[in-house]
């Protein structure tokens, strides 16, 4: 939620399932200054379940696909569409293709960042797909402070946040090549 509504996100927070106290103190750290305070927390809050699968962030809707074999986990490209013009999902072994209102959040909500709500829908995938690590294809973004503060808010979920330049997604052997 802190991802997708920025700064709107504020108050006493109450979940269903725990949250764990470095949980909640990530997510009071992310959206410093504004006031947010969780109030299920629990030492056997909400656990990581990641195994290696990867997320490689398709924000320029490019088709991507990821670069699988065996001896690793597994890449999936995550494409996200808007629900204005899309529905539903598509989901091959390389890639996923889903629609979300993700485009109209990054838009409303002061206080976020355009990025946000795209990493939301990503995290809210994530725990089914068993992703460790998210990986936004964008060098410009790697002295960005939000996205400092966003790599401390997921790695608190379990999921490591790591942005590299577009052009080395290839030499990282993350994405299929180009077929041209």
């Amino acid at each position: 939620a802190a991802l997708a509504f920025g700064s709107s996100l504020r108050g006493i927070i109450q979940t269903d399932l725990p949250v764990s106290p470095a949980m909640t103190q990530a997510l009071t750290d992310f959206q410093s200054p504004v006031f947010v305070s969780p109030r299920n927390i629990s030492f056997e809050g909400t656990q990581f379940t990641g195994t290696g699968t990867t997320f490689v962030l398709d924000l320029a809707h490019e088709g991507l696909v990821g670069r699988n074999r065996v001896d690793r986990g597994q890449i999936i490209a995550l494409d996200i569409l808007p629900m204005t013009t899309w529905s539903g999902r598509l989901f091959s072994m390389g890639r996923l293709v889903a629609a979300s209102n993700a485009d109209l959040h990054a838009t409303i909500h002061r206080g976020g960042h355009p990025l946000g709500p795209v990493l939301a829908v990503a995290l809210a995938f994530a725990h089914e797909l068993h992703v460790s690590r998210i990986v936004v294809p964008d060098g410009n973004l790697a002295e960005d402070p939000w996205i400092h503060r966003a790599t401390e808010l997921l790695a608190a979920t379990g999921v490591d946040l790591v942005t590299v330049p577009r052009e080395e997604l290839h030499e990282l052997d993350l994405v299929e090549e180009d077929i041209s």
